[in-house]
């Protein structure tokens, strides 16, 4: 039987030296088409290519660096950190990438890029209204495995951005379980307060995640502290129109949140605030909770006042019920419940508050 002769091929006997020639004449992506052709050119081009890879690195989302941290990508990193001891990559590109990982939570490659010197305490721009640490940024995004590993190589839990706000901070706005239950185990801070006095517990409210909620008080957070504008826990499970939680507001109130408490520039009690806000779930457990329909704003208004000029019968009616005063004066003589219904068009609710006023006569009589 003849024997099978194995053609050379010219171009795959050339030297190393003339084969690297040649890829030095291609675009990158040629030279990656060029590599897969061939084991041979492959061993040969792999390190060509990471070093032409390198060249353009910079602390850029763009970049190789960048574009393998988003993509938890640890083998690519691991080369692009050994290929280059001959110039090694600049801090500020490897400390931006270990924020793109932790923002994606890519977490194989985080203590590759630390070993490799990047900054776990870098507050780089992420394009947000405040800077953001690689911890921070996993906090936020709900990546446990990626803060784990951020932890583990050292990152400072208590660390805060521009604006005072820690990673438990973070993990709180996101609703984050996982992440707010790992750092409070590490021993976060529950105390700790914003730039705007907000505590955790005033950012996890409106992600409307209870979970998260429980957690933070079975650590002790402060219910009552007042946020820079004057408002406590209560005030955000609320919400504005209709966009607070009647979940947590439960919770708060069975956890003995106070009730009375008014905010210090217009005076609005949690009632004053649900009844302008037309909240009936809101307003119905206040009353529940023993908030007082005649507490006063600033101004001598009544909740009444508040919610007849607010235009949310509903919410009148519950007021009515709880022994609300229908002629309740505030500055001005006509300043009654009935007048800022109808100064507002709602003659429904004016007429209401007419009857109710007519009953109250009578039932006096």
């Amino acid at each position: 039987m003849p024997t099978r002769q194995v053609r050379s091929s010219p171009l795959l006997d050339l030297p190393i030296e003339i084969i690297l020639m040649i890829a030095d004449t291609l675009d990158t992506r040629d030279v990656s088409s060029f590599l897969r052709t061939a084991r041979r050119y492959a061993r040969i081009l792999d390190p060509h290519l990471y070093q032409r890879a390198r060249s353009h690195i910079c602390a850029d989302d763009n970049s190789v660096l960048g574009w393998a941290a988003k993509r938890n990508q640890a083998p690519v990193i691991r080369k692009l950190l050994r290929k280059t001891m001959d110039a090694p990559i600049p801090l500020e590109a490897k400390s931006k990438a270990l924020c793109l990982a932790a923002e994606a939570g890519s977490h194989d490659i985080i203590k590759p890029l630390v070993d490799a010197g990047a900054d776990l305490s870098s507050a780089l721009d992420m394009g947000r209204s405040s800077t953001c640490s690689p911890l921070q940024l996993a906090a936020g995004n709900g990546h446990e495995k990626a803060a784990r590993a951020l932890l583990a190589m050292g990152a400072d839990i208590a660390a805060t951005n521009s604006i005072k706000e820690t990673a438990l901070h973070y993990a709180a706005r996101g609703g984050q379980e996982s992440v707010t239950k790992l750092l409070l185990e590490r021993g976060a801070d529950v105390a700790a307060l914003t730039i705007s006095r907000e505590t955790a517990l005033h950012y996890a409210i409106p992600s409307k995640n209870e979970a998260v909620v429980k957690l933070l008080l079975e650590k002790g957070v402060e219910m009552e502290a007042l946020s820079y504008t004057g408002q406590t826990a209560l005030f955000y499970a609320i919400g504005f129109e209709n966009s607070g939680s009647e979940s947590i507001l439960n919770l708060l109130l069975a956890k003995g949140a106070n009730v009375a408490v008014s905010e210090p520039f217009r005076h609005l009690t949690p009632l004053h605030f649900a009844a302008e806000d037309g909240n009936e779930w809101a307003v119905r457990s206040l009353l529940a909770n023993g908030a007082n329909v005649m507490d006063r704003d600033f101004l001598g208004h009544t909740t009444l006042h508040i919610a007849a000029e607010s235009g949310n019968e509903a919410v009148v009616r519950m007021l009515l019920e709880k022994g609300a005063e229908v002629s309740a004066v505030a500055v001005e003589e006509d300043d009654t419940p009935q007048n800022f219904a109808k100064w507002n068009g709602h003659e429904g609710i004016a007429r209401l508050l007419e009857e109710a006023a007519t009953q109250r006569v009578r039932n006096l009589a």
